[in-house]
């Protein structure tokens, strides 16, 4: 089960969804890295937004490709990325649909328990990818897959 899945508490995830909104909009010129601890849970959650980029430059970029669907033959599907915590769809744009001229960055998620070491978060915990794009001055949306 992905770390993010592990977020229970709603509050969690609100300020989840608040910092990653504060990542995305402070100073889009440079890498954004916030981390912090939640109260209840005892995680460590790290997010990392990229400097700003050209729409372009993330036009292969693997966050922007369909999830894989489940194995015909009842096999396991591949695990899924740490990508649970979802904005509401009507949040959410289509790459074609974001004007050319856009600015977007790459959005990293990293949940870990808080007992876990450095080197544990880097190699073992899952992270959540997402590609978010200026449509407007300051206003910052997900883009969804295509």
């Amino acid at each position: 089960m992905s770390a993010l899945r592990r977020i229970p508490q709603s509050a969690e995830r609100d300020e989840l969804s608040r910092r990653a909104r504060s990542a995305v909009r402070t100073d889009p010129g440079h890498d954004i890295v916030d981390t912090y601890e939640t109260v209840k849970a005892k995680r460590k959650v790290t997010i990392k937004a990229s400097a700003a980029q050209p729409k372009a430059y993330f036009t292969n970029d693997p966050a922007l490709k369909p999830e894989r669907p489940a194995d015909k033959n009842g096999g396991k599907q591949d695990a899924k990325p740490a990508e649970d915590v979802r904005p509401k769809s009507e949040d959410l744009v289509t790459f074609d649909d974001v004007p050319e001229t856009a600015r977007c960055r790459r959005v990293e998620t990293q949940v870990a328990e808080a007992s876990a070491t450095k080197s544990d978060v880097g190699s073992n915990v899952p992270t959540s990818s997402a590609v978010v794009c200026e449509v407007g001055e300051n206003n910052w949306k997900p883009v969804k897959r295509r």
